[in-house]
């Protein structure tokens, strides 16, 4: 019968495991996968408020950052200021290389940047501390509080069109103001295009009383 600290090392071992193939295939995906084929939409401008849809609360599963916060949605996204970007995403380790061109744009434009995976699998489910662990063992310190995983039994039609999380491929970026509403979006690596959209319904955003 195995021992407290052999399964631990045993768990050990799986985490180091799936991190190691988590990562080939992201490297591989990611130099495979032509950016074109991933960049589905763009919204252009900024969303009137009127016409802005709530980030949904996922409230049927704890979110939990990757020091093991419980956190509520969406009023955590605002929690460091707004307006505030966040990336949704299916899977981390397959997209992370283009989940990363948005930093620099969110530091350009001085956002809180949000990482919000959301999966719906029974296996994430089962296992979610195991990939939060893989994910929180590459993510520095001062990031950790700030990419969230959330595992729903099921999303509605509406949630994963508003996530964007139909394509485990895509990542998602919104914009969200200080009602948590999403006032832009966009998904793919962030270009050009993205770039000064994003300054410009910031810029508006900053504006409005």
């Amino acid at each position: 019968m195995s021992t407290a600290p052999e399964q631990r090392v045993a768990t050990s071992r799986l985490i180091t495991q799936y991190g190691s193939v988590a990562r080939s295939l992201g490297w591989q995906m990611n130099t495979l996968v032509d950016n074109a084929k991933l960049k589905k939409f763009v919204q252009c401008g900024l969303v009137p408020r009127y016409k802005a849809e709530l980030f949904p609360s996922l409230d049927r599963t704890p979110v939990k950052d990757l020091n093991g916060k419980t956190v509520q949605l969406p009023d955590y996204l605002t929690s460091h200021g707004s307006p505030s970007l966040a990336i949704v995403v299916s899977n981390r380790s397959v997209t992370q290389k283009i989940v990363e061109t948005w930093y620099p744009v969110a530091e350009k434009n001085n956002l809180p940047l949000f990482e919000v995976v959301v999966v719906s699998d029974l296996l994430y489910r089962l296992l979610g501390f195991i990939f939060r662990s893989t994910v929180r063992s590459s993510t520095p310190k001062e990031r950790r509080h700030l990419v969230l995983h959330a595992y729903p039994s099921k999303l509605s039609q509406d949630e994963e069109q508003l996530l964007g999380t139909a394509n485990y491929l895509l990542v998602n970026a919104v914009l969200l103001d200080k009602n948590k509403n999403i006032r832009w979006r966009s998904n793919g690596m962030a270009d050009e295009e993205d770039k000064q959209s994003l300054a410009e319904a910031v810029a508006k955003l900053q504006s409005e009383k």
